[in-house]
């Protein structure tokens, strides 16, 4: 269903209170100090299903780490993995460094400057193009993501989420009629800020809220009730033992290189399955009887539910590649799933550290 268009009052009156609203922000705006297209795209991809406190300090240690383009086109995964180590969604860390080459060998490092353009890109969606053809290159283009969303369906009482193509549309619809034109940078920028400062999931500022005399919600005390909440889908649940071999203080570690989760990431020696295989382990010359298993510990993802159970065997000889033993301290630094390295987390920092 389309938009019915706004009237000119209703989009001159929601832009005065936005602007309102800017006026009163005293955040540093990354793009107004620099409009580096590489730094916008590096700052929202990393910034994506991610608080501000915690993803400001991994996008400054990737540009202090890969500075231009052309320096995250010829890192190795290991060390861009590395530094997006506990930031999650390894997929996006890949897709990141596939479109640097792309650019950089394709395009000749010239940066796709329109928004259909960008949007051709890897692992570059509506959202990512728009704030970088808006931030960067002026395009009149309105982003849309969770907090402008929010922002939207309460100020105008919409109950639709943004899961399917068609609600998501309508929003984008409703944001680009709102725009600011010659001025969608600090639009864009104002919209998100709205959201995640003062329209906020749980305790919304509303008594602060320049919004606050028209907004729908606001006005019948239903905010909470907007926007709807989103239809989760029934999430696949498997099952994995992983175990770590350690020989003369130094831990065996193996990469994921299948098409399957946490492609690239290290882990134990793993098995799949709900119960102990031990056939498994005996082809692989292990006696799993010594392993003293941890609680089952889990991980949800965006389609999965994992539960894993993890343990440490010292042996005195193996016929394991030395060359996949690791020093202890690497631990710290080596990308692993989050469950896995959040339990060497605990292990490591428990009192009195790791005996070995």
């Amino acid at each position: 269903m389309k938009n019915k268009a706004l009237s000119k009052s209703s989009i001159v009156s929601f832009q005065r209170s936005l602007l309102e609203f800017y006026s009163q922000s005293n955040e540093t705006k990354p793009w107004i100090i620099d409009k580096n297209p590489y730094k916008i795209w590096v700052f929202e991809v990393v910034m994506q299903q991610t608080r501000m406190e915690q993803g400001l300090p991994y996008f400054e240690r990737l540009i202090t780490k890969f500075p231009t383009i052309e320096d995250l086109a010829i890192a190795r995964e290991d060390d861009l993995f590395a530094v997006w180590k506990g930031l999650g969604y390894y997929s996006r860390a890949r897709n990141l460094q596939f479109t640097a080459k792309y650019i950089v060998n394709e395009l000749k490092g010239k940066f796709p400057s329109s928004y259909i353009e960008l949007l051709r890109l890897k692992g570059v969606g509506e959202y990512t193009a728009a704030a970088i053809a808006s931030f960067s290159f002026n395009e009149d283009v309105a982003v849309l993501d969770g907090n402008v969303h929010r922002v939207l369906s309460r100020i105008f009482g919409i109950e639709r989420t943004i899961q399917s193509s068609t609600d998501k549309r309508y929003f984008h619809d409703l944001a680009n009629q709102l725009l600011l034109i010659g001025k969608s940078a600090i639009f864009n920028q104002a919209m998100m800020d709205m959201g995640s400062r003062v329209c906020k999931p749980q305790n919304p500022i509303c008594l602060n809220c320049s919004f606050s005399h028209n907004c729908y919600a606001y006005q019948r005390d239903k905010i909470l009730n907007f926007p709807p909440k989103k239809i989760r889908p029934d999430l696949k649940k498997r099952f994995f033992y992983c175990l770590f071999v350690e020989y003369k203080g130094r831990i065996y570690l193996e990469k994921r290189i299948e098409n399957d989760i946490w492609k690239g990431l290290y882990q134990g020696m793993v098995q799949e399955g709900a119960e102990i295989d031990n056939k498994f382990w005996a082809e692989k010359s292990i006696n799993i009887s010594k392993a003293i298993w941890s609680e089952t510990l889990s991980q949800v993802l965006s389609h999965q539910k994992i539960f894993m159970k993890m343990a440490i065997i010292k042996v005195v000889k193996t016929s394991l590649d030395k060359v996949n033993f690791f020093e202890m301290e690497d631990l710290k630094t080596i990308a692993m799933p989050r469950i896995v390295s959040r339990w060497w987390e605990s292990i490591l920092n428990h009192k009195g550290g790791y005996k070995k």
